[in-house]
């Protein structure tokens, strides 16, 4: 899994200074501060799409392992459907 760290440096390498917002339809080119805070917080949202996306993984493997142990003790799919209110 990337890191932090890793999705930051990797945007400094993909979006290097001077880097611009539009505000107000100027552009206006950010501060040090304002491009270190920008860089984190796209870090920082990656991540936790990294994780957001491990999770849906594990619960989209967890349901298909249960229906497969169903579907061994017999049931049908209906049955299933009907179990787990799919």
């Amino acid at each position: 899994m990337t890191t932090k760290k890793q999705y930051a440096d990797q945007c400094r390498a993909e979006n290097p200074k001077p880097l611009y917002a539009t505000m107000n339809g100027e552009q206006v080119e950010l501060s040090n501060a304002a491009y270190e805070e920008t860089i984190t917080a796209w870090a920082e949202m990656r991540v936790e799409q990294d994780a957001l996306e491990t999770e849906r993984a594990t619960a989209e493997t967890a349901a298909a392992s249960g229906r497969t142990k169903l579907a061994a003790l017999g049931l049908t799919d209906d049955e299933i459907n009907a179990l787990l209110g799919a």
